[in-house]
């Protein structure tokens, strides 16, 4: 996995992460406030060992040596024994032991004893019990008791310290849940990402050889199936048809698609529903389309249309009735459909029979435009069979559900017998965000009941801004034309003066001057 496909997993899993994360955090949580308290005190000791004139060297050699087996003694149990009795406690040896320990600095003589008890004061006289008899037991040791010059002296150079708490470490433990709940969400997003083998990318469609034509986008509809019809005219899900339309106009230069068949390798991958909307855009070009409903053991595009189900393909196929008996139209712009009428005892052998050769020839006479909706590949044969009668098959994948190896599966059934393919379409793949049709345009990707809503709320925030622009121009006009009142002792003509000279100003302003000498009167 390379960088940009970890960041794009975190990315698309970030909840994992953060649940995680959280998790490590809650678990940290609860095992500091699961710890007991602990405190500790140490005390520090230099060990000597008396040299002759000459041997400083070498005894500081023998001192160093004697270091290390000197921090082992200070968990024995006979300096257990030892502190006990020094300082009248309750324990065994062993355990009293364990609460005992011991380093020493390399190429040192100093020994640092560090004594841990749940308590303040007992770490404190653990320790002052060590300082005690921890010098006394290695002169016993050694058999220097009863000299007057032993050959190893350990003298206390430090301590015994205040009692400090070393446990619970909360921020630590706090820092370490997060750290690792964070490592773990990123490793389990990350292994998400690699043992998912579904399609989600166009590069990802490309990897398994066939060409991506389009994405279909998942929109919220009122009815049973988003139909490019009414409001969803203007839906990002037309415009995305159209460019499929236009795409398929143009896929093959030299020998233009006539009859297209729409399959896909699992069933409720949204075939039925590309397949209808497809039509309905060839029609709205102006083209003379059909329909047909080749999915004789499943049918839905009459229902989905509401139109009669009892007669079509199935009838037409086994010479039970005619092409013009079963061709029914639907909406405005009359397409054409056929539906699959009496559900048959073999559908495979009837599709794959003379009469279905001859149907598909008819047809491409009488419409511009033929589109097939098929059986999926994976269950069944039906759909290669009606496959090898079209000019190419439309491969309808459902975004993040059809797996890799079942697309490559079917692509390989399709490859084997030879079936020409147009290209693949990415189904009901989700939006962010409110879409932009042509140009800029807004495009309802909604509900179109939400969509007009909003589209009143904005008019109307329209008209209200307007009117109060207007109102705040007529109230500045009005107050740089006023007139004051002229004082009771003011001459006659300076008060016929200036309503006269309000008056033409006031005209100026589009004001009548009648109003003006009123106010002034």
């Amino acid at each position: 996995m390379d960088l940009h496909r970890f960041f794009f997993a975190v990315r698309k899993r970030w909840w994992v992460v953060v649940l995680v994360t959280m998790m490590g955090a809650i678990a940290a949580v609860g095992v500091t406030s699961g710890q007991a308290k602990q405190y500790r005190s140490s005390v520090a000791f230099f060990v000597a060992a008396p040299t002759q004139p000459g041997e400083a060297y070498q005894a500081s050699l023998a001192a160093q040596q004697l270091v290390n087996s000197y921090v082992k003694l200070l968990g024995s149990d006979e300096l257990a024994r030892r502190v006990i009795t020094h300082a009248g406690l309750h324990g065994s040896p062993h355990a009293v032991a364990g609460k005992i320990s011991g380093t020493a600095d390399l190429n040192t003589v100093l020994i640092t004893a560090a004594a841990t008890d749940s308590t303040p004061a007992g770490a404190l006289r653990l320790s002052s019990a060590i300082a005690a008899v921890f010098g006394p037991m290695i002169t016993s040791l050694n058999g220097d008791a009863n000299a007057s010059n032993p050959s190893v002296v350990l003298s206390v150079v430090s301590g015994p310290t205040n009692p400090i708490q070393v446990a619970p470490r909360r921020m630590l433990n706090y820092l370490l849940g997060i750290v690792g709940g964070l490592v773990v969400g990123l490793a389990v997003a990350a292994l998400r990402e690699l043992l998912d083998t579904s399609i989600r990318s166009d590069e990802q469609l490309a990897a398994t050889g066939i060409r991506p034509l389009t994405s279909v986008s998942r929109i919220a509809h009122a009815g049973p199936l988003p139909l490019i019809v009414g409001d969803l005219n203007r839906s990002v899900l037309a415009e995305e048809m159209r460019q499929l339309r236009t795409s398929l106009q143009y896929v093959q230069v030299d020998r233009p698609v006539q009859v297209i068949a729409v399959v896909s390798a699992e069933a409720a991958e949204g075939k039925s529903t590309v397949a209808i909307n497809l039509a309905l855009a060839f029609t709205e070009a102006g083209r003379r389309t059909l329909l047909i409903d080749a999915d004789l053991r499943k049918p839905s595009i009459a229902e989905c249309l509401g139109l009669e189900g009892a007669a079509g393909l199935a009838d037409v196929l086994a010479q039970q009735s005619n092409l013009d008996t079963v061709l029914q139209t639907w909406g405005e712009k009359n397409l054409h459909v056929i539906a699959t009428g009496s559900p048959p005892p073999h559908p495979a052998e009837l599709l794959d029979g003379r009469q279905m050769a001859d149907l598909v020839a008819q047809v491409r006479n009488d419409f511009d435009i033929v589109i097939i909706d098929t059986p999926p590949l994976r269950p069944v044969t039906d759909g290669m069979v009606v496959t090898l009668l079209s000019d190419g098959a439309i491969v309808v994948v459902h975004n993040a559900r059809t797996r890799r190896a079942e697309l490559e599966r079917a692509l390989r059934a399709l490859r084997s017998v030879d079936a020409p393919l147009l290209g693949a379409v990415r189904n009901m793949v989700r939006l962010p965000r409110r879409g932009k049709g042509v140009h800029g345009t807004d495009v309802a990707s909604g509900r179109p009941e939400a969509a007009a809503q909003e589209k009143g709320r904005r008019e109307t925030r329209r008209r209200r801004d307007t009117g109060r622009a207007a109102k705040a121009a007529v109230d500045a006009r009005r107050r740089t034309h006023s007139v004051p009142r002229p004082a009771a002792h003011a001459r006659p003509a300076d008060r016929v003066s200036v309503p006269a000279r309000a008056s033409s100003e006031g005209a100026e302003a589009g004001a009548p001057a009648g109003a003006v000498q009123r106010d002034s009167t």
